[in-house]
C-alpha cells in the first residue's frame, strides 16, 4: 500500500496554497494510506528561523505572493490588525482533533486555515482555538477541549528530514511538506506544491504515474464540504475545467451556498453551512 505523510501547521501560508493539488491527491489516490502530521512551525517569533515565513513583519507580503502564484484567496490584513504571536495553539488543535481520527484532524486543520487566511482569526491562544472547534463538523468539542488541556503529544516528525525531496528546518520537516512510501522508493515534497511535482513525487515512489480522479464540480463541493468551503481555484482543479466553468456550474446549483471571503466566491454544500453554525445571509467580506 502507498503511505502518504502531510506534514502541516495551519499558520504556514504554503500550505493553505497547495490546498488545490493536495486536495486532487486525495481525490486521485483515496485508498493511500493518508497520515496527517502536525508540526509546530512558530513557537514563538523571536526563536523562529524556518524558510516559511521571512519573519512576522514580512507574513502579509509573503501571503500576497502565495496568494498570487496559487490561486488561493488569502486576507493578509490579519497581519497588520491582530499577528498571530505563535503557532502552537493551533497546532496542538489538530492534533487533539486527530485524537478522534483522521478524518477530524482534517476538517479541523481545513478549518484553522479558512480562520486564518480568510476569515482574519488570530488562533494563538486555546481559547481561540476551542472557538474554533465548535465550528467544525461531527467534532467532539468536549472531547477536543480535554485532549487540548492535556497537552496533546505531537509527532516527533524529524525522521522526515531524511527522506529525499524534503527540506531540513532545524529538525523538523520544512513545511508544507508530503512524504509518499511507494513500492519503488520513498519521496518527498517541501514548500509549494503544484499538481504536476506532488504527480511526479508519487510517480517517483510508486513506479506509476498517477491517473488524476475528476468528478463534476458540483461532486467536488459535496465530497469536500465536511472539511470547509471551497475557492473556485481548488473546484478547478478537482474536476479538470477552467475557473470559470467551475464558478458557472456550482453557483446556481441546489443545495449549494455561496459566501465571500477574501474578496473571492467561495461554495459549500447547504447542509455544512446550518453544522458551522453561519448565517444563511452571512459575508465577511469587507
Amino acid at each position: 500500500m502507498t503511505t502518504i505523510h502531510v506534514y502541516a501547521d495551519p499558520l504556514d501560508p504554503r500550505g493553505w496554497g497547495s490546498e488545490p493539488a493536495l486536495r486532487r491527491l486525495r481525490l486521485t489516490l483515496p485508498d493511500a494510506d493518508w497520515q496527517l502530521r502536525p508540526v509546530e512551525m512558530v513557537p514563538d517569533w523571536d526563536s523562529y528561523t524556518g524558510p516559511e515565513l521571512p519573519g512576522r513583519e514580512a507574513a502579509a507580503a509573503t501571503c500576497a505572493r502565495v496568494s498570487e502564484e496559487s490561486g488561493m484567496p488569502i486576507d493578509e490584513f490579519l497581519w497588520f490588525q491582530n499577528p498571530p504571536e505563535r503557532s502552537g495553539p493551533a497546532t496542538r488543535g489538530v492534533a487533539a482533533a486527530l485524537e478522534q481520527g483522521e478524518t477530524a484532524g482534517w476538517r479541523f486543520l481545513r478549518a484553522a486555515r479558512e480562520a486564518t487566511y480568510i476569515r482574519r482569526t488570530n488562533l494563538d491562544t486555546d481559547a481561540a482555538v476551542v472557538d474554533l472547534a465548535a465550528s467544525v463538523p461531527d467534532l467532539d468539542t468536549e472531547a477536543f477541549e480535554t485532549a487540548l488541556d492535556a497537552g496533546p503529544e505531537l509527532p516527533d516528525c524529524s525522521a522526515a528530514t531524511e527522506v529525499h525531496g524534503v527540506g531540513d528546518a532545524g529538525g523538523r520537516p520544512e513545511l508544507p511538506t508530503i512524504t509518499v512510501r511507494g513500492d519503488a522508493d520513498e519521496r518527498g515534497l517541501s514548500g509549494f506544491a503544484d499538481a504536476a511535482s506532488l504527480d511526479h513525487v508519487v510517480q517517483t515512489a510508486t513506479g506509476s504515474t498517477p491517473e488524476p480522479a475528476r468528478v463534476g464540480a458540483v461532486e467536488a463541493v459535496e465530497r469536500f464540504s465536511a472539511e470547509g468551503w471551497l475557492a473556485p481555484i481548488e473546484l478547478a482543479a478537482l474536476a479538470g475545467v477552467s475557473y470559470d466553468d467551475a464558478v458557472d456550474t456550482v453557483a446556481d446549483a441546489e443545495g449549494i451556498v455561496e459566501r465571500g471571503f477574501a474578496s473571492e466566491r467561495f461554495f459549500r454544500s447547504a447542509e455544512y453551512v446550518a453544522d458551522a453554525g453561519e448565517a444563511e445571509d452571512a459575508d465577511t467580506d469587507e
